[in-house]
């Protein structure tokens, strides 16, 4: 089936939800995931975690020293997680920079002042020999800046720097599967690290059950690491996310304003990554009543306000001059749609512009980007 048949398909699916106010959530502000990686696919056996690609937002596989760092399957982890063994090899993996818009000029390297950023895994110290250190660490090179997990010497979970004694939280133990969430805040001098153990709220802004400072410093690849004895630590459903206002925009528009008589077409350059949503159906929609408090697309909400060009814009683009407004995701993650505006009108006006993705198989929604910049459209 062609986009442009689906969409008019999910036009009239979806056009009632459109007729509902969205209700936004409130509370902490919106992330986004720019990487990730679980392995709760793996059923049974092993096989070598060196050269595994799976997950989104990444530049290249995982890289280890040690044919015993494996993907396995078993009674732990819901599934297959990563055995990092405890022999001090561990694997690195290089989140892609492009993503991002928090890196550094020199090396691409994260950790920019005035960013943030949060890292979730789940994690245990696994039966068998005893390893005394199991964690996640932020490296360049062999170079650590910080590690979060169990320290060696610790026997807990906490946050350590190298030559500095970890920030531990006692009474948690190791040899129990573990969510752990750590918020980093990028700042002039030192960087604040937070960390919660096994939190209820995914984004947590109550008091942390570690939060400390750490050197400043920035890095460029995540590094999984056990070592100091036997079988070694676990890990799984790993992921970093960003706020949203920290990375690139969803919708770059190519002019804040311009004529309408023209006959100049407005360019709308849509980034869909980090997501990996190839395959994705994609529809850019526009409306002139503004962003808020937006339409409901459950279980997202749409921020544009319902009017007729909205709903022109989902059921007939072509109408009101979209181009390459329908479409799927490519493997670049980007594509440019483009907006031709009538020789007159009575007057100005300002759009806005938004896009949803589409499961091609289920056709439900995957993601509602943010709104565009206003653009206004002059007619003299």
């Amino acid at each position: 089936m062609q986009p442009t048949i689906r969409f008019r398909a999910l036009a009239l699916r979806f056009a009632p939800l459109l007729l509902v106010p969205a209700a936004f959530a409130k509370g902490s502000e919106p992330v986004q995931t720019v990487c990730e990686v679980k392995f709760g696919w793996w059923e049974s056996g092993d096989a070598p975690l060196a050269g595994q690609n799976g997950g989104v937002g990444w530049t290249s596989p995982w890289l280890s020293g040690s044919a015993d760092n494996v993907v396995t399957g078993g009674d732990h982890f819901d599934g297959g997680y990563a055995l990092i063994a405890g022999n001090d090899q561990p694997a690195v993996r290089l989140p892609n920079p492009a993503f991002w818009n928090s890196t550094s000029a020199a090396g691409q390297q994260f950790g920019v002042d005035g960013h943030s950023f949060w890292v979730r895994f789940r994690s245990r110290r696994m039966p068998g020999l005893f390893t005394p250190y199991g964690s996640i660490a932020f490296v360049t090179g062999p170079t650590e800046s910080v590690t979060i997990g169990c320290a060696p010497g610790t026997d807990a979970w906490g946050v350590q720097v190298p030559g500095e004694p970890a920030r531990v939280v006692p009474g948690v133990s190791v040899d129990e599967e573990t969510l752990l969430v750590a918020r980093l805040d990028y700042q002039p001098g030192a960087e604040r690290c937070r960390l919660w153990i096994n939190p209820i709220d995914p984004h947590p802004d109550g008091p942390a059950d570690v939060d400390t400072t750490v050197p400043d410093h920035t890095w460029e690849a995540l590094r999984l690491q056990a070592g100091g004895g036997g079988v070694g630590f676990g890990f799984d459903d790993l992921s970093i996310e960003v706020p949203v206002s920290q990375l690139p925009p969803d919708i770059e528009l190519s002019t804040p304003a311009i004529l309408g008589s023209s006959g100049v077409p407005l360019a709308a350059r849509l980034n869909f990554a980090p997501h990996g949503y190839d395959g994705n159906l994609y529809l850019m929609m526009c409306g002139m009543s503004g962003t808020a408090p937006g339409t409901a697309l459950p279980p997202y909400q749409i921020p544009l306000n319902l009017d007729p060009i909205l709903l022109r814009s989902i059921g007939d683009p072509t109408s009101i001059g979209l181009s390459n407004s329908i479409g799927t995701v490519n493997l670049d993650g980007t594509t440019v749609a483009l907006h031709q505006f009538p020789a007159s009108l009575p007057e100005s006006i300002d759009l806005w512009y938004a896009y949803v993705l589409f499961d091609p198989l289920s056709q439900e929604p995957t993601k509602v980007s943010q709104p565009s910049e206003a653009c206004t459209v002059i007619y003299p």
